[in-house]
């Protein structure tokens, strides 16, 4: 694995997490309950959580890494050697 897959996912992750974490606090002090976005976090449990196979969960998060590795590379603005 290379570190970009590695980081990428770790990102998922860790961002759902603080999402998760972060709209419970807000709606418990908003509405007196808190309310969650996912049924659980961190991400790959939701998924678990609705029926997803772990195999088709790990495949989709290494697709989502492809993509963002891609997107990553085209936007560095190589200059050219003189």
């Amino acid at each position: 694995q290379t570190t970009s897959t590695v980081f990428c996912k770790y990102a998922k992750i860790r961002i759902s997490v603080l999402i998760q974490r972060n709209w419970f606090k807000f709606t418990r002090y908003r509405y007196g309950q808190g309310r969650r976005v996912f049924a659980m976090a961190p991400l790959h449990h939701h998924y678990q959580k609705l029926g997803a196979y772990e195999s088709k969960i790990v495949t989709r998060f290494y697709i989502m890494c492809i993509v963002c590795a891609v997107l990553a590379l085209a936007t560095l603005k190589l200059c050219p050697a003189n």
